[in-house]
């Protein structure tokens, strides 16, 4: 098995700008795309496409249609098109919450292995001919997508954003737990997506955490080759206002931002600011979430210095704030939060669990407390109060990680996991293995990823 740390060696040439004489032809496969764009995978999809088609590279998306109808347009300069859902229900948003176990478990089995939609993507391919097939999110279409680029011979790299190879849900929680082992159902529903995953050529998570995870429920075993590339960031802040330290005493004012879940562990948070009652410290959570759960927290914290904020503008809010909590307890992938804090110059203290860590990066052990624990949390909180917090430094800390998740990096590790693609499939042709490749034209002579 190899493992590739994403970053382009010394030497490596650009990604190819508008212009160049060589246009890879690349489609990105995802299950919604601008402007329905429900989580971080939707967004890093969008950035990644436009910022490979910016760099001079032919980019189509495909995703679903909520529409029922094949749908072709473009945003950004990206072509896309949208094909239908082939299954008993739009599973996307919330009007589904209610959607009866029976009716849910029957979607679920027929995402297992989707053959009308892997036909369907099929006949995409085939009008394209891509260099490159990029599969992401595959929730609609199913692991069909791999086995109708596979038929092709195409070269296939896949992304995981989620747990979806290991766990219908996507999380591997259940019941306010994270699972140790797959369930049942579980099970069930993974043994095709565990085949397919097999067929892929390079698989790639958003985080080692996550891999790691994966591996432990026997989800992503001998597969060819494995990268980590963090998803791409929104676009840096040209100037954020530098931050000020805050002398020991001070007021500190806390943020949470994201959705009000049991998985992100506000109940961690409410319990360290009752520790912390005493102390000058103020919180303000922004995000929404089920009203019966929202209404429960508000309950909690009426005697709280605690502002709830609903959904906001996380640019203005993270400018309000002097450290963000990220207390999940379930294993994210990534923690797309952290990006936005960093390119806002706002230190994190968060959970360590899952990809957070990685998220967070070098600040160190003073800035994470293992999961569910109020009384670490406290203790870190706590500590800032008491010492002061060295804003300008850690601003200056912030911004050098953001540089990290920035566009233009993220798009170029890319470009270097799919030049490697390309280079695996000349190996293999080399060495008299068949491979037919996307471009007809190559047995006249033409290279890889090239057109007449």
């Amino acid at each position: 098995m190899k493992m590739f740390w994403a970053t382009p060696e010394p030497g490596t040439p650009p990604a190819p700008r508008r212009g160049s004489m060589r246009r890879m032809r690349i489609v990105l496969v995802n299950s919604l795309y601008y402007p329905q764009e429900t989580g971080g995978a939707e967004r890093a999809t969008r950035l990644l496409a436009e910022g490979l088609h910016e760099r001079g590279f032919k980019v189509t998306v495909v995703c679903l249609s909520p529409t029922g109808h094949e749908v072709r347009d473009e945003v950004g300069g990206v072509d896309i098109i949208r094909l239908p859902l082939a299954n008993i229900y739009w599973p996307f948003g919330g009007q589904n919450e209610n959607r009866g176990g029976v009716s849910r478990a029957l979607w679920h089995l027929v995402d297992s292995y989707n053959p009308v939609m892997g036909t369907r993507l099929g006949r995409i391919l085939d009008e394209l001919r891509p260099d490159i097939v990029h599969l992401n999110n595959l929730a609609g279409f199913s692991v069909a997508a791999i086995r109708a680029a596979k038929r092709r011979r195409l070269p296939v790299l896949q992304t995981l954003h989620d747990y979806y190879f290991a766990c219908p849900r996507t999380t591997t929680f259940r019941a306010g737990h994270n699972c140790e082992r797959p369930c049942g159902s579980c099970r069930v529903y993974a043994v095709p997506r565990k085949r397919a995953g097999r067929r892929v050529d390079m698989l790639c998570g958003v985080s080692e955490a996550m891999l790691r995870r994966l591996e432990q429920f026997g989800a992503v075993r001998d597969t060819a080759a494995r990268a980590v590339v963090h998803s791409a960031n929104l676009p840096m802040l040209d100037s954020p206002p530098r931050r000020t330290d805050h002398w020991p005493g001070d007021r500190l004012r806390v943020g949470f931002l994201g959705r009000l879940d049991r998985t992100k562990g506000l109940e961690t948070l409410l319990s360290a600011m009752e520790l912390l009652r005493d102390q000058p410290i103020e919180l303000a959570i922004a995000g929404s979430g089920p009203a019966g759960y929202e209404a429960e927290l508000r309950q909690r914290a009426l005697t709280l210095p605690i502002d709830f904020l609903g959904r906001v503008e996380a640019e203005h809010f993270l400018k309000r704030i002097d450290v963000l909590v990220v207390p999940s307890v379930w294993h994210e992938p990534f923690g797309r939060v952290v990006q936005e804090a960093f390119a806002c110059g706002v230190p994190v203290v968060g959970a360590s669990v899952g990809g957070i860590p990685e998220a967070i990066g070098a600040l160190g052990p003073g800035f994470l407390f293992p999961p569910g624990s109020p009384a670490h949390l406290a203790e870190i909180l706590g500590r800032f109060v008491a010492e002061g917090l060295p804003a300008a430094e850690l601003f200056d800390h912030a911004r050098r990680r953001s540089h990290d998740f920035s566009i233009d990096h993220i798009v170029q590790q890319h470009v270097s996991l799919y030049r490697q693609l390309l280079e695996d499939a000349r190996t293999k042709a080399t060495a008299g293995t068949p491979w037919l490749g996307p471009v007809r034209e190559q047995s006249e002579g033409v290279g890889l990823g090239q057109r007449r």
